[in-house]
């Protein structure tokens, strides 16, 4: 009896030293998964929102290393095509996925480490809202992300994002930080000053302002730090590639705060100088502030009274009245520490305008573009005029 109780007791030690086993090998195999433990070309990240405005440039500077990636779309798939040449043959991945369908979800993170979530919109739509777009989404892509094991999590917020802004954008862009730090308290979280590119919506309605007669510009003394959107996605690569500095927020700003005015004169002096053919239908613009701003979306839900352009709707009026700077905001870490140099403002502007200098064949008899400063500028004695009406200028 005493021996059968002996090896009672010992099949009972060996289940528990079993079962410690398996407990002490899931969590080996757990910590085996962490991204910093597996060399670049085993590293898998999902994107989401990968075909905005900084996506594409994420997959341009992620493709390189060899990581692999998941490019999760909730489209036909058509906008996600692009993606495939930033990496080798098989390297992105594009998989379909609706964020209110957590299966969908799952099947993207299947072997991810890492999840880059850049879905965000300041403009609410008939389907979803601004807390939809980017708190509910946000949510719903940690927890999910947090029961299939992924081990970290960058989250593009948005310069300004506080509890009190004024803005419902802003508003849940904080509060979606808070969301994904519930799941994720290692959480990167990058928050940049206003985003273009060289199909930014609101830079080409003030380029296309240019050329109408009396346009108006709305919220014009609201002060904004343009970034350049290669340069956000630059930064998230970096920080894709650093799992030392996770747990940390990143605020990026371009290299200058402008008003909305400004822009536009710059665009004004670079597609309609008063000098010009066009530039005579230009010389009334008006400048709306406060609560002519507010009406001039409310009536026409149009930048500009010409119904030429409905890329700027009511929904995201709140947003382009906040002032929304470095300065303004919480003082944290930037492009400097990542060693990035933003990209000069006036040199993007001008690729972004160049498709409007097509019509300025006579706005250079008197004056003389320059790359520098972005605008017609006195010609210098002696010097050759540039014909804009050749395609020499779409070379640079």
């Amino acid at each position: 009896m005493l021996r059968q109780a002996s090896k009672s007791s010992q099949k009972r030690q060996n289940a528990v030293k079993k079962s410690q086993r398996t407990t002490r090998t899931k969590l080996v195999q757990k910590q085996a998964r962490k991204f910093s433990t597996k060399p670049i070309q085993q590293q898998q990240a999902t994107l989401f929102g990968c075909y905005g405005q900084t996506g594409p440039y994420v997959a341009q500077y992620l493709g390189p290393t060899g990581m692999r990636m998941i490019a999760a779309y909730r489209d036909d798939g058509m906008t996600v095509r692009p993606l495939k040449v930033s990496g080798e043959v098989g390297q992105v991945v594009p998989r379909q996925f609706a964020w209110q369908n957590p299966d969908s979800i799952r099947a993207t993170l299947q072997g991810t480490d890492l999840v880059i979530n850049m879905i965000g919109s300041s403009t609410p739509t008939i389907h979803f809202n601004e807390y939809d777009a980017n708190l509910r989404t946000a949510l719903t892509l940690a927890k999910t992300a947090k029961e299939m094991g992924v081990s970290r999590f960058i989250h593009v917020s948005a310069a300004g994002a506080s509890p009190t802004a004024g803005s419902n954008f802003l508003r849940a862009k904080y509060e979606s930080e808070e969301a994904v730090k519930t799941y994720f308290p290692n959480a990167t979280i990058v928050r940049p000053c206003f985003i273009y590119d060289s199909n930014n919506p609101y830079l080409h309605t003030l380029a296309i302002g240019a050329n109408v007669d009396e346009p108006q510009i709305a919220f014009a003394d609201t002060v904004i730090q343009p970034t350049y959107a290669r340069d956000v996605g630059a930064a998230i690569a970096q920080l894709a590639l650093h799992p030392e500095i996770d747990g940390q927020t990143w605020t990026l700003g371009g290299q200058e705060q402008l008003t909305r005015w400004e822009i536009f004169e710059r665009f004004s002096n670079m597609i309609a100088h008063k000098d010009s053919n066009l530039g005579a239908y230009c010389q009334k613009p008006q400048r709306l502030n406060g609560p002519d701003s507010f009406e001039l979306f409310r009536k026409e839900q149009l930048l500009f009274k010409q119904l030429m352009n409905r890329w700027t709707p009511i929904g995201a009026c709140d947003y382009f009245a906040e002032d929304v700077t470095l300065d303004t905001c919480e003082k944290t870490k930037g492009f400097a520490e990542l060693g990035i140099k933003p990209s000069d403002t006036n040199l993007t502007f001008v690729r972004l305008g160049k498709a409007y200098l097509s019509n300025l064949s006579k706005a250079n008899e008197t004056k003389l573009f320059t790359w520098t400063t972005g605008c017609l500028d006195e010609k210098a004695p002696g010097s050759k005029a540039i014909d804009f009406s050749s395609g020499a200028i779409g070379t640079h």
